[in-house]
């Protein structure tokens, strides 16, 4: 029980910060990926109780939980060297679902990545929903960083065109295209969250 004597707003967030435990989880990445094991996985990840994963390696996830769903995206993560938000649909306990999460890398080193974060809440797939949710998927690199390559959709030409990001300034960026070498720049917020004419593809 909390103590009377502590601020409202304080017990507060510690409630907050307790039931988001429930949605996290914590990888320690290995060099080779499928040696990686769990340090945390919340509850509400599993799609029901059972023996604790912590320091179990991850194929030792069930197969039919939002968990197993989530580990599919760590090789992107780890690609991007930086933040991804995702969202899909998933099987969890028998049932259908949408989730939405974000994969967040970590460094003792400041360079290796050595850790992934994740963070995921989802809610069940409601009859009469669109079919299309229960296959679609979306990655989003919340991050824009110099030497990564995009894809750009060129409307006029009706297709995408791969580009390098050369520089980045005052919330823009500067692309060089890897088939004519002609530069352009572009809103940074846009690139993160405009799917239908930008693609994160590599870090080069």
């Amino acid at each position: 029980m909390p103590d009377a004597s502590t601020p409202k707003d304080v017990q507060n967030q510690r409630r907050l910060v307790t039931r988001m435990l429930r949605h996290w989880e914590l990888v320690a990445v290995a060099a080779d990926l499928e040696q990686s094991h769990f340090l945390a996985v919340g509850p509400k990840l599993l799609d029901a109780p059972g023996p604790s994963l912590e320091g179990q390696p991850i194929g030792a996830c069930p197969n039919s939980s939002l968990l197993h769903a989530l580990l599919a995206y760590l090789p992107r993560c780890l690609e991007s060297v930086g933040p991804l938000a995702v969202s899909g649909s998933a099987q969890h306990g028998g049932y259908d679902i949408l989730y939405r999460a974000i994969l967040l890398p970590l460094s003792e080193d400041g360079a290796a990545i050595d850790g992934i974060l994740v963070a995921a809440n989802y809610r069940d797939l409601r009859p009469g929903e669109d079919k299309q949710l229960r296959t679609r998927r979306e990655v989003v690199v919340l991050s824009v960083k110099k030497g990564q390559i995009w894809e750009v959709f060129d409307a006029l030409l009706g297709a995408w065109d791969k580009k390098v990001v050369l520089s980045l300034e005052n919330g823009r960026a500067t692309l060089r295209s890897k088939t004519n070498f002609q530069k352009s720049v572009h809103v940074v917020s846009d690139m993160t969250s405009r799917l239908e004419r930008f693609r994160f593809i590599a870090h080069g």
